[in-house]
């Protein structure tokens, strides 16, 4: 990993940094980016203009990403990971109707 990569994982965790730009490194794979998956508080994550072919189960750890920018890769598959249940929602103000659909008639 070079030392730039390096300096804005340390970076990002030090400052809690919410985004992260790692476009146009030159990273051919999001696992030789040392302590990428450790930041879980990061809200945005760019890696365009780089030589990924892949996207690994890992990216799950980063539970706070909202945003993930792959642009101008070489993505082939994506490797993926066991996922987790639904949640359910306890809100009951967004019921929804089983009822179906009927046509009304004029």
């Amino acid at each position: 990993m070079s030392k730039s990569l390096k300096k804005l994982v340390e970076e990002s965790r030090e400052k809690n940094q919410p985004e992260v730009d790692m476009s146009d490194r030159g990273i051919s794979n999001m696992l030789d980016v040392n302590g990428l998956f450790t930041l879980s508080h990061i809200t945005q994550l760019v890696l365009s203009h780089n030589k990924l072919t892949t996207v690994p189960p890992n990216i799950a750890e980063l539970k706070n990403l909202e945003v993930l920018n792959f642009f101008n890769n070489q993505i082939e598959e994506h490797m993926q990971a066991n996922p987790e249940p639904p949640k359910k929602n306890n809100d009951k103000s967004k019921k929804i109707s089983r009822k179906p659909l009927t046509a009304k008639n004029k």
